[in-house]
């Protein structure tokens, strides 16, 4: 069967008229939406775009995101200052593209210095005694985190693992209004800290004093108390005399614990036994001692720059050590110092006696491994065995006829205050506390108080 299109043209006609009307209509709704989102988009823009400029005194100082962040800081100003000290501030509204803004409480500050007013900041406070002024608490707790890593221990060799850090003082923040000049930078601030106030107070040098022991009852180191008092020769004091006692006191004190994994040496033992073929006072190495090596894990606790502790918690022994053995010629025992001294530990001169870092070195420092034996030095009476600040574990000796030695940076003390010992007699154990470094002793002679070269004694 055939079929036949008929094809009405005025139908067709009035069809495409139809989508023609429809689409223009479509095509001036699409244009009329894009003005709209267009114009929306450009006020969006420009409101987001906007910020303040804010001068004093007509002078630029920095610019705000938001008009609320202007006001904050007028009210701010206006709280502590009155209206009269706003009057020199004004703002602009800006819609020109800025790199980068203030905060309100820095924008605060940069206006209040402008007009030489005191401005916000934070004081640190140990135990209610304030430490420092400084911008901000964020500022203040990166001061106290680098006080803590200040006195970090430092080592060539070996390793160290921090355990725990702590300040033995209350810190505490105040928010205070002060003037520019008073806010230290971070830098400024931890050097404050560590560096400790000088308190000053005096002394009334009684009977029997020596210079030696008002520095050593006073915690201080001989150097320290010269310096505190330049216009006098302390070395020759008298009864009623004023002396000047400057007393370091830190500002904070913060206890260290480390983990400490480094090689050693193991110090050799000495025997010794009589031998009646040799003359009295003599001694004879007979078979020459070696050192040691071990591998040593430790806990150790440092207060500040002082090491207050050592726990050894492994040791593995490389190479064993070898006794000395040494013939001493017998001898009667005395107590009456001779003026002649022997060398307190084996070991190098590490430092000399004299003026060291434009301060006086009182006496000899001798390197030597950590266990090392300190002898006496003479015969005498131990007149202090125990913790001095500086010193560390120290042991003083009195050998009559105005001598006195002492043995600093002890690890381990054997002498007890009141004993008497005889020359060469073990009193103590080379060490690094107090105020040292490296393992040594440190060791002094003093004839009535006065500082001897320990060198020009030794026989």
């Amino acid at each position: 069967m055939k079929f036949k299109a008929k094809f009405n043209y005025k139908e067709f006609l009035a069809y495409i008229d139809k989508i023609r009307t429809n689409l223009n209509t479509t095509v001036l709704i699409a244009i009329i939406s894009g003005a709209i989102i267009a114009i929306c988009t450009y006020n969006i823009y420009q409101f987001k775009a906007s910020s303040y400029l804010i001068k004093v005194n007509n002078k630029p100082i920095g610019y705000v995101k938001k008009l609320s962040d202007v006001k904050r800081i007028l009210n701010s100003i206006k709280s502590t200052e009155g209206d009269k000290a706003t009057k020199s501030i004004n703002y602009s509204r800006t819609l020109e593209p800025v790199k980068s803004f203030l905060t309100v409480d820095e924008a605060e500050k940069v206006i209040r210095c402008e007009l030489g007013l005191k401005i916000q900041a934070v004081a640190i406070f140990a135990n209610d005694v304030e430490v420092a002024k400084v911008h901000d608490k964020n500022t203040a707790e990166k001061i106290i985190q680098r006080v803590k890593e200040y006195y970090y221990p430092k080592m060539s060799n070996g390793m160290i693992q921090i355990l725990s850090s702590n300040i033995k003082e209350k810190i505490t923040y105040k928010d205070v209004l002060v003037e520019s000049k008073e806010i230290l930078n971070v830098d400024d601030a931890v050097k404050k800290i560590v560096n400790g106030r000088n308190l000053e107070k005096n002394y009334i040098v009684k009977k029997g004093d020596t210079i030696w022991d008002i520095a050593i009852k006073n915690n201080m180191m001989l150097e320290e108390l010269k310096a505190a008092n330049p216009n006098i020769n302390i070395d020759k004091i008298d009864v009623g005399q004023e002396i000047k006692l400057a007393v370091n006191q830190p500002y904070l004190n913060v206890e260290i614990v480390a983990k400490i994994k480094e090689r050693e040496e193991i110090p050799f033992d000495t025997k010794e036994f009589q031998d009646k073929n040799l003359s009295k006072g003599i001694r004879k190495v007979k078979v020459a001692g070696k050192n040691g090596v071990q591998d040593l894990e430790k806990v150790v606790t440092f207060l500040n720059s002082d090491t207050l502790d050592e726990d050894v918690v492994k040791s593995t022994i490389i190479r064993h050590a070898v006794d000395e053995v040494i013939a001493v010629g017998t001898k009667v025992s005395t107590y009456v110092a001779t003026g002649r001294f022997v060398m307190p530990s084996r070991g190098y001169i590490s430092s000399k006696f004299g003026y060291r870092w434009g301060r006086m070195h009182e006496g000899i420092d001798i390197a030597a491994p950590r266990g090392t034996a300190i002898i006496a030095s003479e015969s005498g009476k131990v007149t202090f065995a125990g913790w001095r600040s500086g010193y560390g574990y120290c042991v003083m000796i009195s050998h009559g006829n105005g001598y006195q030695t002492l043995y600093g940076h002890a690890s381990k003390l054997y002498a007890k205050t009141g004993q008497y010992v005889k020359k060469g007699q073990k009193i103590a154990a080379v060490g690094s506390t107090g105020r040292s470094t490296g393992s040594h002793v440190h060791f002094e002679v003093r004839q009535r108080g006065a500082c001897k070269n320990p060198l020009k004694y030794i026989k």
